[in-house]
């Protein structure tokens, strides 16, 4: 199962695909379109609650931690979606998939050694979030200043380097894990930030409604849940974490 990238705001950004050769022909004809696309392998997704989502083989290949949060991030697809908010579904998903997981091994054991695995694993999570995000924000800041440069696609590529250049050496030596110890190894373009953006930017609103629910899980997502009809539910929960 395969998934593509691509730029547009307010859609859902990407696309599967069971057969490889989809997701190729699919990219191509973006790329004829003057869309920056990037192909990417998948393990696990979710019919947003249509079917019953089975545990894939392609799943087994998981740290037992790994599995545990990647049903709990499918499930809350399964719980939640709402249209045209990828971004903040997927955000909603990747913070409860890490919570719900501490949660699980701290309820099955008392000091589970997993623990300690999953709090490095959450850290790296979060430094690289932090990073894609200003280095994100940074970058449309930079098209916006040089959109009627004629060579904008070539300059651009330097704005690309950079980032993994300053990733190599800001971030990588904090990294507890390897888990994007491998980033700034790839080609870089806007649908592959796109990719790491709807995942990781910054997830410090749901940290705060954690806090203000007190971790309870339920209520973090019954809350998140009376947001369906909402027309931006990324701006009501920043007024609701920022109220007191």
């Amino acid at each position: 199962y395969y998934t593509w990238y691509f730029p547009i705001v307010g859609s859902v950004p990407y696309k599967g695909y069971f057969v490889r050769q989809g997701a190729i022909d699919q990219a191509e004809s973006l790329q004829k379109d003057g869309y920056d696309t990037y192909i990417l392998g998948v393990t696990a997704f979710s019919t947003l609650g249509w079917f019953k989502d089975p545990v894939l083989s392609s799943m087994m290949a998981y740290e037992e931690y790994e599995l545990v949060n990647t049903i709990i991030h499918e499930t809350v697809h399964a719980t939640l979606y709402i249209s045209s908010n990828a971004g903040f579904n997927e955000r909603l998903a990747t913070y409860l998939g890490d919570l719900g997981t501490h949660i699980f091994y701290e309820q099955k054991q008392k000091n589970h050694p997993l623990l300690d695995e999953i709090k490095k694993d959450s850290e790296d999570s979060k430094l690289f979030g932090e990073y894609i995000s200003a280095r994100v924000k940074k970058l449309e800041q930079w098209y916006k200043d040089h959109k009627d440069d004629p060579k904008i696609l070539e300059l651009r590529e330097k704005e690309f380097q950079s980032i993994k250049d300053d990733y190599r050496k800001e971030v990588i030596p904090k990294l507890k894990t390897d888990k994007y110890k491998r980033f700034a190894d790839g080609e870089l373009n806007n649908a592959r930030l796109m990719g790491y953006k709807l995942y990781v930017n910054d997830l410090s609103d749901f940290t705060k409604l954690s806090e203000k629910f007190k971790q309870n899980f339920e209520e973090i997502l019954k809350y998140c849940k009376s947001l369906e009809d909402s027309k931006d539910p990324e701006k009501s929960l920043k007024e609701f974490v920022s109220n007191p």
